[in-house]
């Protein structure tokens, strides 16, 4: 009966690490999918602007100012939920982004490996050169995957 037990522990393991895993290509997916909409969004406000713009300078439409600044507004705030979607999916991947050089490092590092910048709401961990080489090769690789 014990290696039935062992299989069934076994079983639920692989399957719990499968659904996991499931779970977090969803939400990257999902993510991905939000954040290439917003940017679609700012394009064609980038669009509508130099319409805009084009027409001022015609001399055709004199409130085009107020149109204008609208959209740039626009653009600012789907600029930063971008961002925002941008560090859920680094935090999907356990990553972050340094808060001086922006280089993508593991959450866990105190410090980052690549300008030494203290990491200070994260726990210590002890990073060599050979760490260091090996995640971020594993980073790029997952980038490169993803675009």
């Amino acid at each position: 009966m014990d290696i039935f037990d062992r299989i069934g522990k076994t079983a639920t393991k692989a399957y719990q690490f499968t659904a996991d895993k499931t779970n977090k290509l969803s939400k990257e997916a999902k993510l991905r999918i939000n954040m290439n909409n917003k940017k679609s969004q700012i394009n064609t406000l980038y669009k509508e602007i130099g319409k805009s713009v084009y027409r001022k300078h015609l001399d055709l439409d004199l409130e085009e100012n107020d149109i204008i600044e609208e959209k740039i507004k626009n653009i600012d705030i789907l600029s930063d939920e971008i961002k925002n979607i941008s560090n859920q999916l680094l935090d999907l991947k356990d990553i972050k982004e340094c808060k001086n050089c922006y280089s993508k490092i593991l959450k866990e590092y105190k410090f980052c490996p690549n300008c030494g910048a203290n990491q200070s709401e994260n726990e210590i961990k002890n990073c060599d050169v050979q760490d260091y080489a090996e995640d971020t090769l594993e980073i790029l690789n997952d980038e490169k995957e993803n675009n």
